[in-house]
């Protein structure tokens, strides 16, 4: 079933899959950190623009994973959503069906099984 363009049933694996990827981000941020921008460049020009591009790469990618997150938090809570408006649903078709099934309880009495004309 989908609710906003999303196949609630599909739910788990995109949270899996949003976790595998961070986890992998992550992995790489931690190499980034331990970058250290004198091992290939020399020079005072070279150091600091290297030094402050790794620092944007690894801000980048912390601000991706936090989005990531967000999403993953959102995902969570469709699926949460979706369980509700399903539990509703049932309890007013369950209460549809006993209506119904009262109804023609009261309609066999009256007029008998498949019967029109009242006994």
């Amino acid at each position: 079933m989908d609710l906003i363009g999303i196949n609630v049933n599909k739910i788990p694996d995109m949270k899996a899959a949003v976790e595998t990827y961070v986890g992998k981000v992550n992995t790489e941020i931690a190499k980034l950190e331990n970058v250290e921008a004198t091992l290939g460049f020399k020079g005072d020009d070279i150091v600091p623009g290297f030094t402050g591009y790794i620092a944007t790469v690894i801000k980048a990618s912390k601000d991706l994973v936090s989005n990531l997150n967000v999403f993953k938090d959102k995902l969570v809570e469709i699926q949460e959503a979706y369980a509700k408006k399903d539990e509703a649903n049932a309890s007013i078709l369950t209460e549809k069906k006993e209506t119904a099934s009262s109804l023609y309880s009261e309609y066999t009495i009256k007029y008998g099984e498949g019967g029109t004309t009242a006994k």
